[in-house]
């Protein structure tokens, strides 16, 4: 990187993580206790070591500057490891609130270092930097949770803007680290690549940057441009398959789709001598390295998924439905969202697992699944009936019309179904396309009749 794009980068970014007098450095015992406290947090969790270091991250007497002197020194020979990001998450985010000082001083302090930090592999590195990260996996996994953290701090912050720089000029590095591959031997830089797609979206608010966008092609590239919906398959899936998500999001209610980006984590390994395929074929032997790769961090919603490492059809319905399940859920805490209370970092709400089962089997054969719910009503079973008309409420808006969906080995297909209600609201019709449901209600509001004309 050039000095004065270095310079220019990281003195905005430092105008909001970091600033005012400098009072005092962290004194020689109290350097030397917080490194050995950050030392043994690194490897694992130590009440006695995090009581420690909070007495001085509390003290008045420094400011973020002196932290920041300190961090910068500290993680020049330390890994950001889990543990770290794990402690400094608690300290942050769970404390954020109630001590304003850690606040506005360590947080910050550490983000402009971890910010920092994030452009010296590019800088030394260069072209043979995803390289470096399989030779190096520390350092693959501390520049993985260095993303993350900055990540979940830029939510909580007014600095996006500011990180953006940061994420911008490194996602114009990519191309040069992408020209050198050649093959699927890398497990780091895919990852790390997706990471930084989310941190580089999540700082622009809403807006699809086109650095971003120039990346994908296609209907993963419309997913984008349309939805500010990242799909993270590393091109595995299926043509197909990106065909029908893209089908599906465009019929879902934009309002309820409240999700940053699909990740879909393959059971596909490295390709060997003994095990040669081509793009559009899986691999049947299973890789354990691949197994500690960090899961995606986004404090937005989002949907990680496991594909099967098949491509038959059956296959191929059986990642649909893990994809609707976990769309159902997402649909589910959105409508139990309101009832929440709020957090710095999202919603905490609890999902109500009948409705998020319901809401996929919905969205994969709406016509099957009311017919069945319906058939275990007759049967004496209510509770199929009570979730599908929560589910019908939800997707239609309180609307007359909403949208039943129905998947094929290859296709999906789409129809509308139409609604009607009483005085009350409830939901006295349902006209699809193969039937017509009309319900009858005693005095209480119970359910008494189906009649299917």
């Amino acid at each position: 990187m050039k000095p004065i794009l270095r310079w220019s980068i990281m003195a905005v970014l430092a105008t909001v993580l970091y600033g005012g007098p400098s009072y005092a450095d962290l004194s020689e015992p109290d350097q030397n206790t917080l490194t050995k406290n950050l030392e043994t947090l690194s490897k694992g969790w130590s009440q006695a070591d995090a009581s420690s270091a909070f007495k001085i991250f509390r003290q008045n007497s420094y400011a973020r500057e002196d932290y920041s002197k300190f961090f910068k020194d500290f993680f020049q020979h330390q890994a950001f490891t889990d543990h770290l990001k794990v402690y400094f998450g608690y300290l942050g985010f769970a404390f954020s609130e109630k001590y304003q000082d850690i606040r506005q001083k360590v947080n910050p302090a550490l983000a402009e270092v971890l910010a920092n930090k994030l452009l010296k592999p590019f800088d030394e590195q260069g072209q043979q930097l995803a390289e470096w990260f399989e030779q190096n996996p520390e350092e693959a996994r501390s520049f993985f949770n260095q993303l993350a953290f900055l990540n979940q701090y830029s939510q909580t912050e007014a600095i996006a803007i500011n990180l953006r720089r940061v994420y911008q000029y490194i996602w114009q590095q990519v191309p040069l680290v992408d020209a050198p591959i050649r093959d699927n031997n890398y497990h780091w830089w895919p990852h790390i690549k997706q990471q930084l797609a989310v941190n580089y979206l999540d700082a622009n608010q809403g807006q699809v940057p086109n650095e971003l966008l120039g990346h994908w092609d296609g209907r993963r590239q419309k997913l984008l441009e349309n939805y500010g919906l990242l799909l993270l398959d590393n091109n595995q899936l299926l043509d197909h398959e990106v065909k029908q998500i893209s089908q599906l999001v465009a019929k879902l209610p934009k309002q309820l789709l409240n999700i940053r980006f699909i990740h879909i984590r393959s059971q596909h390994s490295l390709l060997t001598k003994n095990n040669v395929v081509s793009s559009h074929e899986s691999i049947t032997k299973y890789d354990t390295n691949t197994a500690g790769l960090p899961k995606l961090t986004s404090v937005n919603s989002d949907l990680v998924v496991k594909r099967p490492a098949m491509s038959s059809v059956a296959a191929r319905q059986h990642f649909l439905q893990l994809l609707l399940a976990e769309l159902g859920k997402e649909l589910a805490k959105r409508q139990a969202a309101n009832a929440q209370n709020k957090t710095k970092l999202g919603q905490t709400v609890v999902v109500d697992g009948e409705l998020a089962s319901s809401i996929s089997s919905w969205l994969f054969a709406t016509h099957q699944t009311l017919a069945n719910a319906v058939e275990s009503w007759q049967n004496g079973q209510t509770g199929a009936i009570k979730q599908l008309f929560r589910v019908a409420e939800l997707l239609s808006e309180g609307k007359t019309k909403a949208i039943a969906f129905d998947f094929a080995s290859e296709k999906i297909s789409f129809s509308l179904l139409k609604l009607a209600r009483d005085e009350e609201g409830k939901i006295t019709s349902l006209v699809t396309t193969q039937a017509q449901y009309d319900f009858t209600y005693d005095e209480s509001g119970a359910l008494v009749d189906i009649k299917i004309i």
